[in-house]
């Protein structure tokens, strides 16, 4: 699957992985977002359900093992090149989820590191835009499902 320049916008999933006043975060080691923080997640792969893909992407980028709750947020991220062509297009399914058993968070694939952060410093990091959005959100208690839209120019 072409992730770069695709013909169609890519499924894809996001955990908001709560626990006390901590979220999990990854500092990212793959475009788009490279070198910033994010909240773990990945591609739906074929013939994967999104809850299925979730649990995997968290597991092989940081060894959490984890339990879906609800659907939080549904943003499109679409990345333009300086010709206006569509670099990056993905359609994004946000879950807020909860850690279970007694492992500890440590990266792995393409994540560089991974930390709890307190939910009210999350924001002082440097973000991708979408995990900013997601935060600002949960910041001020949004208490329904959120849709948007981000477009950037790269």
């Amino acid at each position: 699957m072409l992730r770069l320049y695709p013909s169609f916008p890519i499924p894809a999933v996001s955990a908001l992985i709560i626990r006390n006043d901590e979220i999990l975060l990854v500092k990212r080691g793959a475009s788009p977002g490279k070198g910033l923080w994010s909240l773990p997640g990945g591609v739906i792969e074929v013939g994967e359900d999104a809850q299925s893909a979730l649990i995997r992407e968290v597991f092989e980028e940081t060894h959490l093992k984890i339990e879906v709750d609800d659907l939080f947020a549904v943003l499109q991220y679409v990345e333009l090149d300086p010709e206006d062509k569509v670099r990056y297009h993905y359609l994004i399914l946000v879950f807020k989820c909860h850690a279970i058993g007694s492992s500890k968070p440590h990266p792995r694939t393409d994540a560089l590191e991974v930390r709890w952060v307190k939910t009210s410093s999350a924001l002082l990091y440097e973000l991708t835009k979408t995990s900013r959005i997601i935060l600002e959100k949960l910041h001020k208690s949004f208490d329904r499902l959120y849709l948007g839209t981000i477009i950037s120019r790269g």
